[in-house]
């Protein structure tokens, strides 16, 4: 009998587009051609204007292994262990939370508003806390080459990934396993970055979320109590940072204002998502 034809890349990508679709995945075509880019290790305009193109066996198994798992609604970033933040591609896995575009708010709020104190040449001292992937510190530390960052986060699986992301970009970070602040009493930073758990716990999430590991996405009943938990921590520190910037859902701004204010801080400025704080 006469071999099957082989499978080209416009055949692939059409009915697993259409797999993804019946899973009731809206970016169904994007999703095939990010995991086609990753397989053939080329850009998407040539795979578009190759379409004709043969797949081998070895990358048809491949590409529909990853098409099965998102159509179990696995987030895409796990399938590919890799996502895009800030204009960089960042390694994750599934003991981090995947870093999301609204977290980008926190780099603009601080490159935009927060640079009087990157004057004079001097080292500018900034912390990350609840760093997971390390997105956000990595990402300082390489828009700001003068910024001192140091890194924070309770889990020690997320802090590998996060040693993986800062070994990749070649960023010197100090990197503490802790509970928020709990040690830092004795350190002196200038701003303090956090993207904490802020998800009320009985709030629907998407089916990729549920990937996802809970204790980076829940806390408490109004999704504050880290929240609470670390600016009860800043109050202790003896020394206060000039600028916080924070991320939480929009519609909890005014209760954060409130717990900072408690503090010694003042909500200055918002970015969707993202929150600045500034000692008073």
């Amino acid at each position: 009998m006469p071999d099957n034809p082989p499978i080209t890349i416009g055949q692939f990508l059409s009915e697993s587009t259409e797999r993804l679709r019946n899973a009731g995945i809206e970016s169904s075509r994007l999703d095939c051609l990010i995991l086609l880019e990753d397989e053939l290790e080329t850009n998407r305009a040539n795979i578009l204007a190759h379409m004709e193109q043969a797949l081998t066996e070895k990358q048809i198994v491949r590409l529909n292994s990853a098409v099965k798992r998102r159509t179990n609604r696995e987030p895409l970033s796990y399938i590919r262990h890799k996502v895009e933040f800030y204009g960089r591609e960042f390694h994750v896995s599934k003991n981090v939370l995947t870093p999301r575009p609204e977290t980008e708010g926190i780099i603009e709020l601080l490159l935009n508003n927060c640079l009087e104190l990157h004057s004079d040449n001097q080292y500018i001292y900034v912390a990350d806390v609840g760093t997971g992937s390390g997105c956000i510190g990595i990402t300082v530390a390489i828009e700001l080459p003068k910024a001192k960052v140091d890194l924070y986060d309770i889990d020690k699986d997320a802090l590998d990934v996060a040693v993986i992301n800062a070994n990749i970009y070649e960023t010197r970070l100090n990197i503490y396993n802790d509970d928020l602040l709990t040690n830092a009493n004795d350190r002196k930073y200038d701003i303090i970055v956090t993207n904490l758990p802020y998800v009320p716990k009985n709030q629907t999430l998407s089916e990729e979320a549920t990937f996802e590991p809970e204790h980076a996405i829940f806390s408490g009943s109004d999704g504050l109590d880290l929240y609470r938990k670390f600016w009860q921590q800043i109050r202790e520190l003896k020394s206060h940072p000039t600028y916080i910037i924070s991320e939480s859902q929009p519609d909890q701004h005014n209760d954060m204002d409130k717990i900072a204010q408690e503090v010694g801080y003042k909500l200055i400025k918002t970015s969707n998502f993202a929150q600045l704080f500034k000692l008073n």
